[in-house]
């Protein structure tokens, strides 16, 4: 799902590759603040909503980013998607 939501914006295949690699990273590092309340899947899509956006900070020049609102109703819509806890 994680690597689905960072496909989704992320489109070329080495970029998304990195991404996706800097959000495992970003997943194990930070693990102490996920809230086992919530669902997993759900606060992992958050971890790669942040490399996303550090991600699209380093391309800003180029044309074919997505903005941030177009960003949060991708990961609306992923989050619907999940199953119930």
């Amino acid at each position: 799902m994680v690597s689905a939501f960072v496909a989704s914006i992320v489109v070329n295949p080495h970029d998304r590759e990195d991404v996706l690699q800097e959000t495992a990273l970003a997943v194990v590092n930070s693990f102490d603040t996920y809230d086992p309340g919530r669902s997993f899947q759900g606060w992992a899509i958050g971890v790669a909503r942040n490399q996303i956006r550090l991600y699209l900070r380093r391309r800003k020049r180029d044309r074919l980013v997505f903005g941030e609102e177009t960003i949060a109703n991708l990961q609306s819509t992923f989050d619907e998607g999940l199953p119930p806890k």
